[in-house]
């Protein structure tokens, strides 16, 4: 099992590296850095964590959470950021960040709750 997160990581490290430099050719390097790791965090990791809270591990394969991830980020985060907007919120970059970051954390915590207290029911 370690040598297969080692693995995960050594590869998501050498694709990340890759399209950076790939990147770097049209834009600046700390663009490109901004670019891949914006990209990261405002499209797949809140949608990511939401996938964990609504399917378990091992019930859809890695290709499909990856799709409903960015689909998640995509339907979540704008609706959140539309709806603190309503309330007063106004929107710039720091703003953005932590309703990104409440998104996840909330997600989180309801994955928590889920794992947690969830009843094991007779026909499990």
């Amino acid at each position: 099992m370690a040598k297969k997160i080692i693995f995960y990581l050594f590869f998501s490290t050498l694709s990340i590296a890759l399209i950076i430099a790939i990147l770097s050719v049209w834009v600046p390097f700390i663009t490109s850095i901004r670019i891949i790791f914006s990209f990261l965090y405002l499209l797949v990791l809140p949608g990511l964590v939401l996938s964990y809270v609504f399917w378990k591990h091992g019930e859809i394969d890695p290709i499909e959470r990856i799709t409903l991830s960015i689909g998640l980020s995509l339907g979540s985060i704008p609706l959140v950021v539309y709806v603190l907007n309503k309330i007063g919120v106004p929107i710039n970059f720091i703003n953005v960040f932590f309703e990104i970051l409440g998104v996840i954390i909330i997600s989180i915590i309801l994955l928590f709750i889920n794992k947690n207290f969830k009843k094991k029911l007779p026909y499990d």
